[in-house]
């Protein structure tokens, strides 16, 4: 029988050495902070953002505002503050954490009740206070899941009866 030549590895061939083509690996893009607007006029946002903004830790008040001058709210400003006069209070619902502003809303020409209103959530600064910026989206009307669905109605016909 003839004897088998074997080649055996060192620790140093197991290191991957770097082509050019290798390209460099890129960085974690962070992820676009959102949240909506329910129908009862709640400003939510989901367990993402909300852990991504590190809500919910404790009570928490916010000052909301817009920009002034304008009839129609595009985007809402949140500030945090401990006066109980000056602010809203931040409510866990769920899984998801929430402010009540359904009179703010309203009165500024938000249509929360027949559309989907939806927004983007970004850091800003104003006069050394920090806080979040609610840059809300173009609003999408509501569609019934059950007919979009499947494209008929659900249950039995209704059989018209007539009394005599």
């Amino acid at each position: 029988m003839k004897e088998k030549s074997i080649r055996f590895f060192s620790s140093q061939d197991n290191q991957k050495t770097r082509k050019k083509s290798d390209k460099p690996r890129k960085s974690k893009k962070q992820p676009t902070l959102t949240g909506t607007i329910s129908a009862k006029g709640i400003v939510v946002f989901p367990v993402k953002t909300a852990a991504a903004l590190d809500l919910g830790a404790a009570p928490m008040r916010f000052k909301v505002g817009t920009q002034e001058g304008k009839r129609k709210i595009s985007a809402l400003y949140l500030v945090k503050t401990s006066q109980e006069e000056d602010g809203f209070d931040l409510v866990k619902a769920g899984r998801s954490y929430g402010i009540e502003l359904a009179g703010v809303l309203t009165n500024n020409g938000v249509d929360f009740k027949t559309a989907k209103q939806s927004f983007v959530v970004k850091d800003f600064s104003h006069d050394g206070m920090t806080g979040y910026e609610l840059q809300l989206k173009d609003s999408e009307p509501k569609v019934k899941a059950a007919v979009s669905a499947t494209g008929k109605k659900r249950g039995r016909p209704r059989k018209n009866a007539v009394v005599a």
